[in-house]
């Protein structure tokens, strides 16, 4: 059974994240993070300017950072050469990336709703955050490259279940 907790969340710095994000059609688009920080209640990434992940964010100014335990390397790895965006970069087609609409149904994981942003999150990992945007800024500046975005976490929902496990 989840749990939602509000106190602070410990430092650290997760190997990798899947960031929940709704597109301008309202369906969600997934993008595997591998560059978090996370500090009490904030939390810094760094994603491609030119992704549909980081357009979302600064449209919708929110999205859910879901923590994967590593049970969910298959999902990750199904997600990591997608796009949400019909169009691709010139650097997203030499890397192999390809248009995904369905990001959920490709990663073969379940969206559940969240209860402070709009953006659903994904069911199947223990830890998720819902959190707003406080600052983008961009990482290279000089380049223009990459974005990165300063988000404030909210609502945490853990799967105590999956981080106690019953002793016989």
């Amino acid at each position: 059974m989840p749990y939602i907790i509000l106190p602070k969340m410990p430092c650290g710095k997760p190997p990798v994240a899947i960031i929940s994000t709704r597109n301008p059609d309202g369906s969600v688009n997934l993008a595997v993070c591998s560059d978090l920080d996370l500090v009490e209640d904030c939390f810094m990434f760094t994603l491609p300017t030119q992704s549909q992940t980081v357009g979302n964010m600064l449209f919708e100014k929110e999205c859910v950072i879901n923590i994967p335990s590593q049970e969910l390397a298959p999902a990750i790895e199904r997600l990591i050469r997608t796009t949400g965006s019909r169009e691709l970069a010139a650097i997203q087609q030499e890397q192999g990336f390809r248009y995904v609409r369905a990001k959920f149904a490709e990663a073969k994981l379940t969206p559940c709703r969240s209860m402070q942003v709009t953006t659903a999150g994904v069911e199947e990992c223990p830890l998720r955050v819902e959190a707003e945007l406080v600052r983008a800024l961009f990482a290279r500046p000089k380049l223009q490259s990459h974005r990165a975005a300063h988000f404030a976490g909210h609502c945490r929902h853990i799967d105590y279940e999956s981080r106690h496990p019953t002793r016989d």
